[in-house]
């Protein structure tokens, strides 16, 4: 969590104290131009950065830094114009008094002061304490500009404005320091098992072990982004059906394989469907062929999927499950099961959707009233944040015995 301290030049002796005791704070990390700046770096720009990057702004206020012409204005200046994005009840600027003096911008004469000259220990106490009030409990927290842009820049808007932005926050960042996967998803209305469960991984080869953890859900999400994406192709009668998924991040490539278990072709749709439901590990399907080719291909009217499901495998929390569904072509494939492997690009990622399923589990019309909000902001974020996908072939065609 950074925290910008700003100051006048007369006044760096505390700033400076300030910021070694912010220092020692797990988590904390004080932000100081002549401790934090790099040599050779452009210092105003660097500055402001910081400034518009920080969680918190210190202005250490005086008679120097109130009077006197100089950085430090255009410092106190960007902070309040950072201040004007930020929703009402959220502290971001802490104004913090060396002497007796009263600042001048009308926006600081509205906040509350912290007095340092007075009893220094009690006052940085207090400014600990407004530290504390937006960061999530349970959790560490990162910077949230940086979570956004994993997301799209016209999402900061959206979230910074919601009165449960930083819950939102808290649930993408809980999910990207969480190295489990979930154990089960959706797939039109059936709840199918992770074979991850069962397999080793590629990029690691260690194994990754179910974890199940009983107990009531918690009324908490976790946004799923980036790690399921299902593939379907379309069998005898135009219907879709579920062929394998992509499961990883994108620095592992978005490898997947297709039909890891064999195809079955005497087997009905109605049949795999319940196959799956009950015994999700065996991913035969039914499909049409008649030629001898693999296409993947993204087109406009693909389907998206958020399906919001409570997942034990996430510590009894409901998870946000973002799904991306391709159109996918298979011809004439040999008895033997086919290994291909697929890629988006980088950069782009899986954020478009086209509605919301939910999952008819119990305490699921509890669970959505009292996330509600959540939600409904969540959607505004993703529709905000549309970007094409067309994966791409990455490898020949290859037949495994």
């Amino acid at each position: 969590m950074q925290i910008f301290i700003s100051y006048a030049r007369e006044d760096y002796e505390t700033a400076r104290r300030l910021f070694d005791t912010l220092k020692t704070i797990p988590e904390v990390q004080p932000w100081l131009d002549k401790e934090s700046l790099l040599p050779g770096a452009a210092w105003e720009e660097e500055i402001l950065r910081a400034i518009d990057e920080s969680h918190f702004v210190i202005l250490i206020l005086s008679d120097n830094s109130i009077n006197k012409e100089g950085f430090v204005q255009k410092e106190i200046g960007e902070a309040l114009n950072r201040f004007s994005r930020v929703p009402p009840g959220k502290i971001f600027i802490i104004p913090a008094r060396i002497s007796d003096c009263i600042p001048k911008h009308r926006e600081l004469q509205r906040l509350n002061w912290v007095d340092l000259f007075a009893n220094w220990d009690e006052g940085v106490n207090r400014i600990v304490k407004a530290l504390s009030v937006n960061r999530p409990a349970d959790t560490s927290f990162e910077d949230y500009i940086t979570l956004i842009k994993v997301l799209n820049p016209k999402a900061l808007p959206i979230i910074e404005s919601h009165p449960k932005g930083n819950e939102i926050l808290r649930g993408m960042y809980a999910l990207r320091i969480n190295k489990q996967f979930p154990r089960q998803m959706s797939v039109d209305g059936e709840i199918v098992h992770n074979p991850i469960y069962e397999k080793t991984t590629a990029e690691s080869g260690e194994v990754i072990e179910p974890l199940i953890i009983g107990g009531a859900l918690e009324s908490n999400i976790r946004i799923m982004l980036l790690d399921l994406y299902l593939i379907k192709a379309i069998d005898n009668n135009g219907q879709p059906l579920l062929l394998q998924y992509y499961s990883g991040t994108e620095s592992a490539g978005w490898k997947t394989w297709l039909f890891p278990h064999g195809l079955n072709f005497q087997r009905s749709s109605q049949d795999v469907s319940e196959r799956m439901r009950l015994n999700a590990k065996d991913f035969e399907v039914t499909a049409g062929l008649a030629e001898d080719s693999v296409t993947v291909s993204y087109v406009p009217r693909s389907e998206y999927l958020i399906s919001i499901k409570p997942d034990f495998g996430y510590k009894r929390e409901l998870v946000l499950y973002c799904f991306l569904f391709c159109s996918v072509d298979i011809d004439n494939p040999p008895d033997r099961f086919l290994q291909r492997e697929f890629e988006i690009p980088r950069g782009h990622y899986p954020r478009r959707f086209r509605w919301f399923y939910f999952e008819e589990l119990q305490n699921d019309m509890t669970i959505l009233s009292k996330n509600s909000d959540i939600i409904k902001a969540i959607h505004t974020i993703y529709a905000a944040s549309l970007v094409p996908i067309k994966p791409s072939l990455k490898s020949h065609l290859r037949v495994i015995s």
